[in-house]
């Protein structure tokens, strides 16, 4: 996905354009401050204090280093940030819109860090048991719908798979010092 928006940036300039995907990464960054301003304000936070939050989190060394370069670090932060709070906000109150945004947002993480996908799910699997707020249908529909899938991905053989590919894709990405290690 980045490699597929940095080349359409290019092909829509007609040349190499740096800056537009470091423009791309910073717009990123800001919508993702933003999505954590308006998280920390839904939870009842007063102004000044989730506007203290939000510009930890923008101005943070780690925050600033990963939304920096061109390339894949911002939409990866973005799309994690997005899918946690999707999640979030989706066991708070289910809406479809909510559902709608936490699929696009795994749907596209998928094709930046497939790996990330698997983090996300303890947060949608919360989400849709609803946190205290959720009926007991809701609860029970959303646990046989998990147990439907978990046994679905066992006997599929795709939870052995997403292994397999994950300790190819560390073994083929990492330095031979760290493996040594």
């Amino acid at each position: 996905l980045p490699c597929n928006i940095l080349g359409l940036l290019e092909y829509l300039n007609g040349a190499p354009a740096p800056l537009a995907g470091t423009a791309v990464n910073a717009f990123l960054a800001c919508w993702t401050a933003l999505i954590i301003y308006r998280f920390v304000r839904d939870n009842g936070v007063e102004v000044p204090i989730a506007m203290r939050v939000m510009l930890l989190v923008f101005f943070g060394p780690s925050f600033l280093y990963h939304t920096s370069d061109t390339y894949k670090d911002g939409l990866n932060a973005f799309l994690v940030i997005s899918s946690v709070v999707s999640a979030m906000r989706l066991a708070q109150q289910f809406s479809p819109g909510r559902l709608a945004a936490l699929g696009a947002s795994l749907f596209l993480l998928w094709f930046v860090r497939h790996y990330m996908v698997f983090m996300c799910l303890a947060p949608l699997a919360l989400g849709f048991l609803g946190i205290g707020k959720a009926s007991l249908l809701r609860r029970t529909a959303a646990s046989l719908m998990l147990v439907v899938l978990v046994v679905a991905a066992i006997y599929s053989g795709s939870a052995e798979s997403a292994v397999s590919y994950a300790e190819h894709t560390y073994a083929y990405a990492t330095d031979a010092n760290t493996l040594q290690y």
